[in-house]
């Protein structure tokens, strides 16, 4: 019964501040995308954040981590890197992509896992001096936070609700299958 006492008083710690769960969120999206979607939903869903925060920390997350690999990328056309190296032939084959459609390549590859690494790395390198890019990779997260966002949500507010007080001890759980699966699923490409 102690254990659970603690967990609940650490676990109330971050449920009491939006501003602590919204840098949480952003954080987590570095990691894993779609487990920072599926948390922030969840936890909108649950009441502890608004859904405009949850999807505000999700854009901005996603955003920013995307851009990053753009600008990796784009670092890369000047300074050899080593992630350029490992991904050499996914990013010669999202150059050639990426000059024929680069917009719906970008939408394409928001929604694709295991391709946004090397397209956005390809994306950064080829179009470093074109001021679209980043506007398309916020409509490409915007996109698909308004598709997905939704979605959880309503299972958050039907399903995951009723499930009782000991549910977010099962997301851990869930997070953790969520990665074994996507990296199975990407590792095998």
């Amino acid at each position: 019964m102690e254990s659970i006492s603690f967990i609940q008083q650490y676990t109330s710690l971050f449920l009491s501040s939006p501003w602590i769960l919204m840098l949480l969120i952003v954080l987590f999206s570095y990691l894993l995308e779609d487990g920072a979607l599926i948390v922030a939903a969840l936890l909108a869903a649950d009441g502890h954040l608004s859904s405009a925060a949850a999807i505000a920390a999700v854009l901005f997350g996603l955003f920013t981590g995307d851009s990053l690999l753009y600008y990796i990328g784009r670092y890369a056309r000047y300074h050899p890197l080593k992630i350029i190296k490992k991904h050499e032939t996914k990013i010669h084959y999202y150059l050639s992509v990426l000059r024929e459609k680069p917009v719906l390549t970008i939408i394409i590859s928001r929604f694709t896992p295991g391709v946004r690494l090397p397209c956005y790395l390809a994306l950064g390198y080829e179009f470093h001096q074109k001021p679209w890019v980043l506007g398309v990779l916020l409509l490409a997260c915007t996109m698909w936070v308004i598709i997905l966002f939704p979605l959880i949500y309503i299972f958050g507010s039907t399903i995951w609700s009723s499930w009782g007080p000991y549910r977010w001890l099962l997301l851990p759980l869930g997070l953790f299958i969520f990665y074994l699966v996507h990296k199975k699923t990407v590792g095998n490409k």
